[in-house]
C-alpha cells in the first residue's frame, strides 16, 4: 500500500470524507428500524396519533439525511478511486515509455495493454468498494447485532448462527474465484495481443537502421504524406531471416507493410506484425 500513498495524500479529502459520509449513512440504517418499532409499539398500539406523526416526521428527516450522506459518500468514493487510478495509469504509461524494445518483447504488447487498462481499472474498482464499505460494513454488522439484542434477543442468536455460514461461503467464493481470475488475465493478455489495432501502409523505404544492440531494426517509410517509422523486433527479424528475406533489398523500394499502431514521444509508429507483413509493391 505504500506505493499508493502519494496518490492518497494528493486527494486525502476524498479518502477521508467518503468513508465518513458512509459511516453517517450506516448509522441511520439501524436507527431507522428503532424509530419504526417505537411507532408500532408506543404509537399504533396505544392509538397515539401525535406520537406517530412526530416520529414519522423524524423518520422522513432521517431518511433524507441518509440519502444526502449516501450520495456524498458515494461521490467522494468515486472521486478518490478515479483520481488514484488516473495517477497510477499515468505513471505506468510513463514507465512503459522507458522500456527498451527487448523489454516490450519480453512482456508482450498484450500484457502491457492489460496492465494499463484492465489492471488499473481493477485497482479503481477495489478502491471505490473499499472507500464505501471499509467502515460502513463493520458498523452495519455491529449495529445490527446491538439493535437485534435491544429489540429481541431471540433474533440476535439467529444472526450469530448465520454469520459462520456466511463467512464459509465468502471463503469458498474467494478460493474458487482466485484461480479463475488468473486464467482470465492470461486469456485477456492473449486477446489484446491478437486484436491490437493494425493498419496497412504503402510507401517507399527511405532508410534502414539497426539498433545499437542489433536486436531490432528501424525502417523509415514515406507514404507521400509524411514519414512513418516502422519497428521490427528481434523475433520478427529472425522470421524474416529464416524466410530468406534481406532487409537491405527493401531500401529505396516501394513496399506495403501491416503493423500495429504505437506511440513514442508524441509520434505514431508501426510495429511490424510478422515476417509476411512486409511485401514489395510492383
Amino acid at each position: 500500500m505504500k506505493m499508493y500513498s502519494k496518490y492518497v495524500k494528493k486527494y486525502w479529502y476524498s479518502f477521508l470524507l467518503g468513508p465518513l459520509f458512509m459511516v453517517l449513512e450506516a448509522c441511520g440504517e439501524f436507527i431507522l428500524p428503532y424509530i419504526n418499532a417505537n411507532i408500532i409499539d408506543k404509537g399504533a398500539a396505544q392509538k397515539n396519533v401525535p406520537y406517530i406523526l412526530e416520529n414519522g416526521l423524524y423518520m422522513v428527516l432521517l431518511a433524507a439525511f441518509m440519502m444526502i450522506t449516501g450520495i456524498l459518500g458515494a461521490n467522494f468514493a468515486v472521486r478518490g478511486s478515479t483520481r488514484l487510478a488516473a495517477g497510477v495509469r499515468r505513471d505506468v504509461f510513463t514507465r512503459i515509455q522507458t522500456f527498451s524494445f527487448s523489454n516490450i518483447d519480453d512482456f508482450t504488447t498484450g500484457s502491457l495493454i492489460t496492465r494499463i487498462t484492465n489492471d488499473v481499472t481493477q485497482i479503481q474498482n477495489f478502491t471505490g468498494t473499499l472507500l464505501r464499505g471499509m467502515f460502513r460494513s463493520p458498523i452495519m454488522l455491529v449495529g445490527a447485532l446491538v439493535m437485534s439484542f435491544t429489540l429481541k434477543k431471540e433474533l440476535a442468536w439467529v444472526i450469530f448462527a448465520i454469520v459462520p455460514f456466511m463467512a464459509l461461503g465468502i471463503f469458498l467464493i474467494i478460493k474458487t474465484a482466485s484461480p479463475r481470475y488468473t486464467k482470465m488475465q492470461a486469456a485477456l493478455d492473449g486477446l489484446n495481443n491478437n486484436i491490437g489495432e493494425t493498419v496497412a501502409v504503402t510507401g517507399v523505404v527511405e532508410s534502414i537502421k539497426e539498433s545499437s544492440s542489433g536486436s531490432s531494426c528501424f525502417i523509415e517509410l514515406n507514404d507521400g504524406t509524411g514519414k512513418i517509422n516502422l519497428i521490427i523486433f528481434e523475433s520478427t527479424l529472425v522470421e524474416l531471416q529464416d524466410a530468406g528475406n534481406d532487409l537491405e533489398s527493401f531500401e529505396n523500394q516501394k513496399v506495403k507493410v501491416i503493423g500495429s499502431i504505437t506511440e513514442y514521444k508524441s509520434s505514431m509508429e508501426l510495429i511490424l506484425s510478422n515476417a509476411n507483413s512486409i511485401k514489395l509493391v510492383s
